[in-house]
């Protein structure tokens, strides 16, 4: 089967009754920027990591690809209002699997999400960012605060998005970005979550694909431990206590 035309895929993304010089204008960019527009036709047999969860006809994605291929990716997902700990646990967890070679995998959110994805980059590994709104709006945002993304298709930040490139964020894609994260990886750590929410849709889906679901305990304070307890509960998760070392942790999630 050939590639289809870039162009008419730039067309396929963007909202219907865009005029040519609208498609030429978001075509330029993307030639410009580096980035891609996958097809499911075409690329899920490249990538048939993507083709797990939600269905979806077209994706945009900016940076390296080659953490799509890679045998494992683990998701490190969590609440927006983080304590301290739960911060510097995701960010020292993503670091060591980083210097693994496994690329982590989360949403982008403030909180633990960021703090998973600086982890990896802090070591120059790979991270995908499963991202709500139109990539065109994130690099926007975002371009400020992670120099990686100046890397163009070399950044080992990939961001992917399913939306038109400058859509805003939406609920409804929010939720579908959190099943393509339960989807996409091969294991899923809870490290702080709420007791309702963003996180908790996620662990629904990765539970109901049977994914191995880690639930970080040994918070100093209660009410970190409280949407968690719950969560471990409702999907079966296992205890994984942030007062290991982080090697012993990343060999413990891994061993599963």
């Amino acid at each position: 089967m050939s590639d289809p035309d870039p162009k008419e895929l730039v067309r396929a993304i963007l909202p219907p009754g865009s005029s040519d010089e609208e498609i030429d204008e978001t075509f330029a960019i993307f030639d410009s920027t580096g980035i891609e527009v996958l097809s499911h036709e075409v690329d899920s047999r490249r990538y048939p990591r993507l083709t797990r969860g939600p269905r979806w006809d077209f994706l945009t994605a900016f940076g390296d690809p080659s953490p799509l291929d890679s045998p494992t990716a683990i998701a490190i997902v969590g609440r927006r209002d983080p304590s301290d700990e739960g911060l510097q646990f995701a960010h020292d967890l993503a670091e060591a699997l980083g210097l693994r070679e496994i690329p982590t995998l989360s949403g982008m959110a403030r909180g633990i999400d960021q703090a998973a994805h600086q982890g990896s980059l802090s070591v120059g590994a790979s991270t995908i960012a499963a991202i709500p709104e139109g990539l065109l709006r994130f690099l926007r945002r975002n371009k400020p605060h992670y120099p990686s993304l100046h890397a163009g298709g070399d950044s080992p930040l990939l961001a992917i998005s399913g939306v038109a490139p400058w859509e805003r964020w939406s609920v409804g894609e929010a939720m579908r970005r959190n099943r393509w994260i339960a989807s996409w990886c091969d294991a899923l750590i809870v490290v702080e979550a709420n007791p309702e929410g963003g996180t908790w849709r996620t662990a629904e889906a990765a539970a109901e694909q049977g994914k191995p679901i880690w639930v970080c305990k040994g918070f100093d304070g209660i009410s970190e431990e409280m949407g968690n307890e719950q969560l471990a509960k409702t999907y079966g998760g296992m205890e994984l206590d942030i007062r290991m070392k982080t090697e012993e942790s990343t060999d413990l999630i891994l061993s599963a």
